[in-house]
């Protein structure tokens, strides 16, 4: 009978395990969650009549994208703040991919200024 109750932790340990465990958990979720908006996992819908070309991120939570809408593009900045549209394109800017979440292709560089190093 005495080595049942050696198995079972005091109270105190029992309460302090308990705690670290729902802590573990805790910390657990909020690193999941960071890193899973860090990362973008929201699932975007594919194709349709608005559909996002290319991005340039400009900082943690401010980036330029470039967006179709319909048969036209706008170039648009997104901040903490909100969505502030910089300029409607006259002409379509070509980019290498149409895939969301990737880095901006030459075309909307170019349109920016931006030159990217040499590498």
């Amino acid at each position: 009978m005495t080595d049942s109750l050696a198995a079972v932790p005091s109270g105190a340990g029992a309460i302090g395990q308990l705690l670290l465990s729902l802590a573990i958990i805790v910390l657990l979720i909020v690193v999941l969650a960071w890193l899973a908006r860090r990362l973008r996992f929201a699932q975007r819908p594919a194709g349709g009549v608005l559909e996002l070309q290319a991005e340039l991120s400009l900082g943690p939570r401010e980036r330029i994208v470039l967006l179709r809408i319909g048969d036209r593009q706008a170039l648009v900045g997104v901040s903490a703040a909100g969505l502030c549209s910089l300029q409607p394109l006259e002409a379509p800017v070509a980019t290498d991919t149409k895939v969301a979440g990737t880095p901006a292709g030459p075309g909307l560089l170019q349109l920016l200024g931006v030159r990217r190093p040499a590498g």
